[in-house]
């Protein structure tokens, strides 16, 4: 007698089985992570651009603006000396990432922020996780990352 060759259908569906399940529990975690990643890049990209417009304030010797268009992103401007505003960079935040922010528009006036207005706090959220990412400014102007304690993220301190 000739031995089988190739799986029965019992084999075949356990095995579709077993890769059911284990999909089933590793696609749900792997959303969260990759929805927390996109949170982690716009935030850094964030402080990246709050230190660009603050050597910008200084090296033009001028005042720069970071204005936040919504909650989908934001623009670095100044205004030059004809008068005409100058964008010299614009933001579009990654799907489902969302940043809110107590004021809309904030300027840095030669390195230092505009003390007229409350220093700006920023918070970062995606809708496809918890996870969320804060960033302060000092009245000089540098930027603190931290996480809000009801919706941790981990490698980050608690605000």
């Amino acid at each position: 007698m000739q031995p089988s060759r190739g799986f029965t259908a019992i084999e075949l569906l356990v095995t579709f089985a077993v890769i059911a399940i284990v999909l089933g529990i590793a696609v749900p975690s792997f959303t969260d992570t990759l929805a927390r990643r996109r949170v982690e890049g716009a935030a850094n990209e964030l402080s990246a651009d709050l230190q660009y417009a603050r050597t910008e304030s200084v090296s033009r010797r001028t005042s720069v603006s970071l204005v936040a268009t919504a909650t989908t992103g934001y623009a670095i401007q100044y205004v030059d000396s004809g008068g005409v505003s100058q964008t010299l960079k614009s933001v579009t935040l990654p799907s489902n990432v969302s940043m809110t922010t107590g004021e809309a528009k904030f300027t840095y006036l030669r390195g230092m922020l505009d003390s007229s207005v409350a220093v700006p706090t920023f918070t970062l959220s995606s809708t496809k996780t918890t996870g969320q990412l804060t960033l302060a400014l000092s009245a000089m102007g540098r930027v603190a990352m931290c996480t809000p304690s009801t919706a941790a993220m981990a490698g980050y301190k608690s605000c």
